[in-house]
């Protein structure tokens, strides 16, 4: 179920440990800027980190041009504020590419006294990944832009999320369809979680593909015993669950998949084709 309640969000200074966890039926004060934009963000109750009766927050993009073709979107409310003096140095945030393009996110901070700054380092979000947990560090030396990033994080007016493969604003437009969850101010080291690095998981082979009936699958980097293999059509729904080895594909249509494997907080994907 959606829900599209924006209004009640009133501007606050920015705390350490503060969490939007969107279960106040609410975006939270996340917008695009016109609550009329058929993209603009909104709340669903269930589906999000905690799975069912978990609300979350989905933002899309149409990448067609015009109003609600790019991946942007941004609170200035209780994201304001001043960074330095809340001891602020790392945004967590619980994220879900529910499309099947690769997703490279960013932040901007935004100051009428500080001028804008984008981060320096981007986040990249595989397609169809799942829930993933990801940090953003918001240091004065973790961004690039100008005049005066100390002024700026001391006077934050606004702070945008977006999806941008360089490292300038505004952004090209983009189709892709995003989950987020518990955005988290985090600072002091205090409740930071170690992230799985890129590359300690991956897929390096499915065989064959195209395939008709078992697909084999080798993978590098798994640690734990849980590990879990999911497969997914393009419309993002869950046909298969496999071991880690593979698994068949007897019953499914032909066309493109993808295999979602999970490791702890570390995801990997990967393309296949089932044959007629």
């Amino acid at each position: 179920m959606l829900l599209f309640a924006f209004a009640g969000y009133h501007q606050s200074a920015i705390v350490r440990g503060q969490m939007d966890s969107f279960e106040s039926d609410t975006t939270e004060g996340w917008q695009i800027g016109l609550a009329s934009d058929p993209n603009a963000p909104v709340v669903v109750d269930s589906g999000g980190i905690g799975g069912a009766g978990d609300g979350y927050l989905l933002t899309q993009s149409t990448g067609t041009g015009g109003p609600g073709s790019k991946l942007v979107f941004y609170n200035d409310a209780q994201w304001t504020g001043n960074y330095i003096d809340a001891g602020i140095n790392l945004i967590s945030m619980h994220l879900n590419n529910l499309d099947t393009t690769e997703l490279v996110l960013r932040l901007r901070i935004e100051s009428d006294s500080g001028g804008a700054f984008d981060t320096r380092d981007s986040v990249v979000v595989p397609p169809m990944s799942g829930w993933v947990v990801e940090q953003f560090s918001v240091s004065p030396n973790a961004w690039f832009g100008g005049p005066d990033v100390d002024k700026a994080l001391r006077s934050v007016n606004r702070l945008r999320v977006y999806h941008g493969v360089d490292r300038f604003f505004p952004p090209s437009a983009f189709k892709g369809t995003l989950g987020l969850d518990n955005i988290t101010a985090l600072g002091g080291g205090v409740g930071v979680t170690p992230i799985a690095q890129p590359g300690d998981l991956e897929i390096l082979e499915v065989y064959p593909n195209p395939s008709r009936e078992i697909v084999r699958l080798e993978v590098r980097g798994v640690r734990s015993s849980d590990t879990s293999v999911a497969v997914h059509d393009l419309l993002g729904r869950h046909v298969r669950s496999w071991p880690v080895t593979g698994g068949s594909v007897d019953g499914l249509a032909p066309g493109v998949y993808w295999i979602r494997v999970v490791d702890g907080t570390a995801v990997a994907t990967r393309q296949f084709v089932v044959g007629r």
